[in-house]
């Protein structure tokens, strides 16, 4: 067992972890002290991306310090700070709640504020979560603006009334991107398609309906994922149904003149791959790989990840989660049983790939692209997605509330995961989680703009659904599903199901920076340079750490970054305005995890206004 093998021996903390539970407790009455009345968008069409900028800080580890950024958006900020080349492993945070499976950047703390459109900064104050002074050292930050004040913008049809199991998605790779939603009046294989750019205010019919054919056409089909596009192949989608005589993989290939698609007979059985057992609810394509959540029900579960090869649909490597998704169970009379929490949607970055599930208590659970379990946030101790109430939560001393994970979505290179709670007592929008597993805030609603979506069971659904677009292109923000009607611009009720919701649009955006003691250093007696220069990395090949030198001959923007031989983004050196002058940086071979890089070329690229130089460096151990 993985907490095992990390030298846990503490059975309170082993049940903690793992999700040794007694029965369930029913649910207390659902929170309803809420009347905020939701705004309807009065804008729809092609949403405006955020911009936040922000700059590496020098701090000598002693009292607080700022750190400056810059946003195009008002709204909801938060700093989170990192301690770099860590080696700790293991459970930590409030209540255990963060399990560190592998050496990476380590949580030191975050700060929250509310900011305006312009010039902006935080203030550290240099302690750590617990109250303790950081000290020196090399430290990474990571900043989050989302535009939580503003009303969101209307963008495209979403699933409604069938709760966010068949799940809205976007098609980013299409000109305008595309936006695929079941429509539950319909049987399971009929879609909405939309596109973002549409007036929908103006024209609420202005989708189309299409079909998968006899895909999805059989008794009690259901899919979990939805259409999902291929990351790569603009033709290709793939779509699931999760469990029973047909649960599996199917592979399709987009008619569009037909408005349908077909099975890819080329995988599997005729563009079908049967589940391996029980339950397959979420999936992602990325890169090669199809990402397939595997939740078992047997009596001796193997709960995991399958990695499938997108051409053949072959198992290639199974990433084992029972540690994480599996319960024990025991009744009032004594009885002890097995029962499993997920894993069950999946979502894939560069970075890897999260999953959690929407049973109580389900962790959220990263892997990385080779297999290797990076993080877990187990709970309950930092408030999010966590079902405790009454006594329980009052001898684990944390608060007394119920939410349940349902989406988990991370940006681009992994610095925060957003995941959205349903039944939430809290009124949370969603909450975030941080590069190492950190449960970090949950974002409660603008009572006055943005608010929760109320069904007709009385449960307050913040966002049914969640998609990060984060690709530093026009169309990058969050956009989340609601049970809002398209046409009648109400919640769903029994009577009024099916057709389409309102997806909304609300805009984000990450930035970066380094602080310690030398993180750009100018170099004393080189003059002011007359052109923008690139230096060769010294010492090259080098071990453990090589020094970049770079000239600007005047103010402005600089960007230094790090890719390997594949182009992925490993790390950020610079990303700051400097004034005139010649400079010189450092990388430690480490990528923005925290993480040891292994032997071989790398890249280093400088962009600064329409100068841009790339160089290679060879780490050699």
């Amino acid at each position: 067992m993985i907490l095992l093998r990390l030298g846990l021996t503490s059975l309170a903390v082993l049940a903690l972890a793992v999700g040794n539970i007694q029965a369930e407790e029913e649910l207390p009455t659902p929170f309803a002290g809420y009347n905020a009345v939701f705004p309807m968008p009065d804008v729809s069409g092609a949403p405006t991306p955020a911009s936040v900028t922000t700059q590496d800080v020098q701090w000598d580890g002693s009292g607080a310090v700022t750190i400056p950024f810059t946003t195009s958006i008002r709204g909801y900020a938060l700093l989170a700070v990192y301690r770099t080349g860590s080696s700790e492993t293991g459970l930590r945070g409030p209540v255990d709640s963060w399990l560190r499976v592998v050496p990476q950047e380590l949580y030191v703390n975050h700060v929250v504020q509310d900011v305006e459109t312009g010039n902006n900064s935080f203030t550290w104050d240099g302690n750590d979560f617990e109250g303790n002074a950081a000290g020196a050292g090399d430290y990474v930050f990571d900043i989050v603006v989302v535009g939580t004040q503003d009303k969101p913008v209307l963008v495209g049809p979403s699933e409604r009334g069938g709760a966010p199991w068949g799940e809205t998605r976007i098609d980013i790779k299409q000109n305008p991107p595309e936006v695929w939603a079941w429509d539950v009046s319909q049987p399971a294989g009929n879609y909405m398609r939309g596109t973002i750019g549409t007036d929908y205010l103006a024209n609420p019919t202005a989708w189309e309906s299409w079909t998968t054919g006899d895909i999805l056409a059989h008794e009690g089909a259901f899919s979990f994922t939805g259409m999902l596009p291929d990351d790569k192949d603009p033709d290709v989608y793939w779509q699931n149904d999760w469990r029973g005589e047909m649960g599996g993989t199917f592979k399709l290939k987009i008619n569009r003149s037909a408005q349908s698609f077909e099975r890819d007979t080329s995988f599997g059985d005729n563009g079908f791959v049967p589940q391996t057992e029980d339950r397959n609810p979420g999936m992602d394509p990325w890169g090669d790989k199809i990402y397939v959540a595997h939740w078992s029900v047997a009596d001796n579960p193997a709960t995991g990840i399958e990695f499938r090869d997108k051409t053949s649909g072959e198992i290639t490597q199974f990433v084992d989660l029972n540690d994480f998704f599996t319960q024990n169970i025991v009744d009032d009379e004594g009885n002890e049983s097995i029962r499993n929490l997920g894993p069950g949607k999946i979502d894939a970055k560069a970075t890897g790939m999260w999953t959690s599930a929407w049973r109580w208590d389900s962790p959220v659970v990263h892997v990385n692209h080779d297999g290797q379990i990076v993080w877990a946030n187990v709970g309950p101790g930092d408030g999010i997605a966590v079902h405790y109430q009454g006594e329980v939560a009052a001898e684990l001393g944390v608060r007394a509330e119920i939410a349940s994970n349902i989406h988990e979505e991370g940006t681009a290179n992994g610095e925060f995961m957003f995941l959205t709670e349903v039944h939430t007592t809290t009124g949370a929008y969603f909450s975030l989680l941080g590069r190492d597993g950190t449960g970090l805030q949950q974002v409660i609603c603008n009572r006055d703009n943005v608010t929760p979506a109320q069904n007709a069971e009385g449960r307050y659904i913040p966002m049914w659904e969640l998609i990060v677009v984060d690709e530093g292109g026009s169309y990058d923000g969050l956009y989340y599903g609601t049970d809002l009607g398209m046409e009648s611009q109400t919640y769903t009720n029994e009577e009024d199901q099916g057709g389409a919701g309102m997806l909304l649009y609300m805009p984000f955006d990450v930035a970066t920076g380094r602080m310690g003691e030398t993180v750009v250093e100018a170099v004393e007696g080189a003059g002011t340079p007359d052109s923008y220069a690139l230096g060769a990395a010294y010492p090259n090949p080098f071990n453990p750490e090589t020094t970049i030198e770079f000239s600007v001959p005047g103010d402005g923007h600089v960007k230094i970054e790090v890719f390997n031989a594949a182009g992925q983004l490993l790390s950020s050196l610079v990303d700051e305005e400097l004034s005139a002058g010649t400079y010189k940086t450092m990388w430690d071979a480490l990528d923005h995890n925290g993480m040891q890089v292994s032997s071989g070329v790398y890249f280093y690229r400088m962009q600064a206004g329409e100068f841009a130089a790339t160089h290679s460096m060879t780490l050699l151990k």
